[in-house]
């Protein structure tokens, strides 16, 4: 499996990944794009992952409800 932060990873490959897993994809992800993270790529990267699991698991986030910008 590949991670792209544009795309929503398959819901059930994603789940069937560890978290460590999940965690390695997100931070490989921004290297290969040399996205800059800030101090720490772990934690960023980790918010990512919270983040995907509540859309693969069908959790209704408040921020599909507001448009940015």
């Amino acid at each position: 499996m590949r991670y792209d932060a544009r795309r929503a990873p398959i819901p059930e490959e994603w789940l069937e990944l560890d978290e460590q897993e999940r965690l390695d994809l997100v931070i490989e992800y921004h290297r290969r794009g040399r996205l800059s993270v800030g101090q720490s790529a772990t934690a960023h990267g980790a918010t990512h992952v919270v983040v995907e699991n509540q859309v693969a698991m069908g959790a209704r986030l408040s921020c599909r409800r507001h448009s940015i910008g």
